[in-house]
């Protein structure tokens, strides 16, 4: 049995790799450009001027979701030198916002964009670029000029920075960046963080290695130094609340995944192995890994957060109506079995034939208008799964169950009806096949009764059909139902999803379908295995 368990989830392991190539290739091929999804409408209706100023930020939006990498492999990954000297070419361009973009990414990078920049002041003749390179050194090197600064020429300006540059040079290193942060955090209370503060984006590597400690004070300590040098706002100091400090964690690591190709040049296998992580899908598959789907356009907020939020939800409404479709559905089947051509399988099977046959959406619509108001009887609420004014009650009093409770009613009636219809023919049927067989008629030949033929030998046999139908359990569990928590406007996984495909949220959608996909594979091992429960006569050898 341990052979199959590991052979089945190595299979799950395959599947689940060819399904983030076929969701990486949908995001790819579906109409809308992600970068462009979050600029939309910004500058809705401008022309000219304002339209290329659009091209340019959806251009910057790219670069930031990794659009602009290879699809699939990349023969020369950058690292820092490169990536720096591409933001230095932006000082040249004819757009203002991609000179202000290069000005603002070699600010927040401060002393790290120093080599090739004071490389750049050798070697570049576009008085420009070398102008507006002048004018950042200082904010670059953390250093003041001398007063007389200001009457040089713009050539002995440059051939300040490089002297300068010649003496200090050795201190800046990433070796000393990590010094300086393990002095700091070995002794919190005398340590200053002037020396981290002077070597600036030199000691960014360490400090978003400090962001993972399990220590929160250093966690935090490390959020706020990280915020004074690359000037980006997820201070956890300031955090009061819980799940702002997890998110302003999330945007550090994702900050951290694209952005340390600018701090870092990679050396040895780690060289190697961007050549294939250093692409679109590299960084979209290496994300999934750590069930990190970036951001919600819609929610700005981490998916994976927004998708926690909503599963709650629809478990109160799946739970309850899977419990009641499987507990009326293999009754009602094994009584039509047993009951085969008689008035009362007549009119089960036209009942449940009837219940079948209505669609949810019609079903639903209709005990809206019958009894929630209106021209006929106010008998129960129509949206969500609690009045207002339950919002500060207790959950365990009883008006606040009760109130849940009857919030329940429609919605699970919707869900349940459907499912136990379809359940039952399908019980009725393996019941039928199951008391046809020679064993059931030696039972019988041997005195038993009606009832012990029944649950004791025929049930189980019959129940593998049953089981098979149970591994579209737990997906069916994250995402409930799309029609019904739309209809009755319950904020679950169902409503999420359809929210997501009619706004293009296509972070949300990768993540229901990845979860979704997981799931039926995990329903699937959880119901072959279930098998030898009713069926001594399989095995897993």
């Amino acid at each position: 049995m341990f052979q199959y368990i590991v052979k089945r989830l190595l299979l799950m392991v395959v599947t689940l790799f060819g399904i983030t190539i076929i969701s990486f290739t949908i995001t790819r091929l579906a109409p809308g450009d992600p970068a462009a999804m979050k600029v939309q409408g910004a500058l809705g209706g401008i022309t000219g001027r304002g339209q290329q100023l659009s091209e340019a930020i959806i251009e910057d939006n790219r670069r930031i979701l990794g659009l602009d990498k290879p699809i699939l492999f990349n023969p020369r990954p950058k690292g820092r030198s490169a990536n720096v000297q591409r933001l230095i070419a932006d000082l040249g361009a004819s757009e203002e916002y991609l000179q202000e973009r290069g000005r603002k990414h070699l600010a927040a990078l401060k002393t790290v964009a120093l080599p090739d920049a004071v490389a750049a002041l050798a070697a570049d003749t576009t008085t420009p670029v070398q102008r507006r390179l002048l004018d950042l050194m200082p904010v670059l090197s953390g250093r003041r000029p001398p007063p007389d600064y200001t009457s040089f020429t713009q050539a002995a300006q440059a051939n300040w920075w490089r002297n300068w540059w010649e003496g200090a040079r050795t201190s800046y290193t990433l070796e000393n960046g990590r010094r300086a942060v393990e002095r700091y955090f070995a002794d919190l209370a005398q340590a200053s963080s002037e020396p981290i503060l002077a070597l600036g984006g030199w000691a960014v590597p360490a400090l978003i290695a400090k962001t993972r400690s399990r220590d929160p004070r250093v966690s935090d300590l490390a959020t706020a130094l990280l915020t004074q040098i690359t000037g980006r706002p997820w201070n956890n100091l300031s955090a009061e609340k819980a799940e702002v400090r997890q998110e302003n964690l999330y945007r550090w690591r994702n900050w951290w995944h694209y952005w340390e190709s600018h701090y870092v040049e990679f050396t040895g296998w780690r060289r190697v192995v961007r050549r294939v992580a250093d692409t679109q899908y590299g960084v979209w598959f290496s994300k999934v890994l750590r069930f990190d789907f970036d951001e919600s356009y819609t929610h700005k907020r981490p998916v994976l957060a927004v998708v926690l939020e909503r599963i709650p939800v629809s478990l109160q409404l799946s739970l309850i109506a899977i419990f009641l479709a499987y507990s009326i559905s293999i009754p009602l089947g094994i009584f039509s079995a047993t009951h085969q051509f008689k008035l009362s399988d007549k009119i089960v099977t036209t009942v449940l034939f009837l219940l079948y046959s209505l669609p949810t959406f019609w079903a639903a619509d209709m005990l809206i208008l019958f009894t929630t108001g209106g021209n006929f009887w106010k008998i129960f609420p129509t949206q969500g799964l609690h009045s207002p004014e339950m919002a500060g009650l207790p959950f365990w009093s009883w008006a606040y169950i009760k109130d849940w409770l009857w919030h329940l009613v429609l919605p699970i009636t919707c869900l349940t009806y459907y499912e136990f219809a379809f359940l039952s023919r399908q019980s009725r049927v393996a019941m039928l096949e199951t008391i046809r067989q020679d064993f059931i008629r030696t039972a019988q030949a041997k005195g038993l009764g009606q009832r012990a033929v029944i649950f004791k030998h025929a049930l189980r046999n019959s129940m593998i059909p049953i089981l098979t139908l149970m591994a579209s359990l737990l997906p069916e569990l994250l995402g409930g139902s799309i029609i019904i928590e739309t209809i009755f406007g319950i904020q679950g996984m169902g409503k999420l999803t359809i929210d997501s495909i009619l706004t293009r949220d296509y972070a949300v959608i990768n993540a229901v379908a990845f979860f979704s996909a997981f799931l039926t594979l995990l329903g699937i091992l959880l119901s072959d295995l279930s098998y030898a429960l009713v069926d001594p006569r399989i095995r897993y050898e």
